[in-house]
């Protein structure tokens, strides 16, 4: 997924949707983080306020999950679903299942939206060359540090992973190593790529050195282990994280991970970086075997 660097949420217009409807549904998963519900009730209430002719049914769901398997529901009955928020991976299904339409009549006449939009958050946003979409919520994972930590140990302090989404931050590492774990269609996924091989070669030499561990807890739990001081290190999203990171009771460094190797780790954690060396030489060489062997 070229240009793909975190995981997005999308906006979709689901069919079936009456233009002359009053109400509208609108489906959110509000479970990421306490402020998400806070943020679209706000929202909702200026644009009823602007718009005093259409309502706005808020339908605040548990998971990505609740929201999809209701709006599914919702097509089998053949009943609108009116906006939801996706993630991005149910994007070909809901297509195929013709769950939702096409956005560019809607925008025809209003490009200079989409200028506004960065061409790699639009990027999972089209099914056959078609706009469905547009990126709703573009977190991005990011590397936490409790330097107050570090400081007393800084040759085995584990880098937390949450227990769900690490498949999106394992993503993440392919594309820093110029990789995608599929082709620009979605035809195809790319997991024996050296790429891959190489984020994957990373993560398990972390985990044999003790240096990753990934938490046995949910998502809001992960982050909120690492403010208790519990792990001094945490993979995390950026969503939810401003009023958090703000009070934290220790000195800390957030680090966006900008796709250079040299950065995945803080520079005072050299013993990281030694494995992460390690593990680059081991891909390379694993790569380089499967070439020869593919040529055989």
């Amino acid at each position: 997924m070229k240009n793909k660097t975190v995981f997005i949420l999308l906006m979709m217009l689901i069919t079936s949707f009456n233009s002359y409807a009053t109400t509208i549904p609108l489906y959110i998963p509000s479970a990421v983080t306490s402020e998400l519900s806070r943020v679209f009730y706000k929202k909702i209430k200026e644009f009823e306020k602007l718009n005093p002719e259409i309502n706005i049914k808020f339908h605040a769901k548990e998971s990505y999950e609740d929201v999809f398997s209701e709006v599914l529901e919702n097509n089998l009955n053949k009943k609108s679903s009116g906006v939801i928020i996706a993630e991005l991976s149910e994007l070909p299904t809901l297509v195929s299942l013709n769950a939702i339409i096409g956005l560019d009549d809607f925008i025809c006449d209003d490009q200079e939206l989409l200028t506004n939009i960065l061409p790699s958050f639009l990027y999972n946003s089209y099914e056959n060359k078609k706009l469905y979409a547009l990126p709703m919520f573009r977190s991005t994972p990011s590397i936490y540090y409790n330097l107050d930590i570090l400081k007393q140990v800084t040759n085995k302090a584990p880098l937390l992973l949450a227990p769900n989404w690490f498949d999106w931050i394992f993503e993440s590492f392919v594309i820093q190593s110029g990789g995608s774990l599929s082709n620009e269609d979605n035809t195809n996924v790319l997991f024996n790529s050296s790429a891959t091989i190489e984020a994957l070669t990373y993560w398990k030499e972390l985990k044999d050195e003790g240096l990753l561990i990934r938490s046995n807890r949910n998502w809001k739990s992960t982050i909120n282990m690492f403010f208790y001081q519990a792990y001094p290190i945490v993979y995390y999203s950026t969503g939810g994280m401003v009023k958090r990171y703000n009070s934290a009771p220790f000195n800390k460094i957030k680090e966006q991970l900008k796709f250079a190797k040299s950065k995945i780790m803080t520079k005072n954690y050299s013993k990281v970086r030694e494995v992460l060396k390690k593990a680059i030489n081991r891909s390379l060489d694993i790569a380089q075997s499967e070439v020869q062997r593919f040529l055989k």
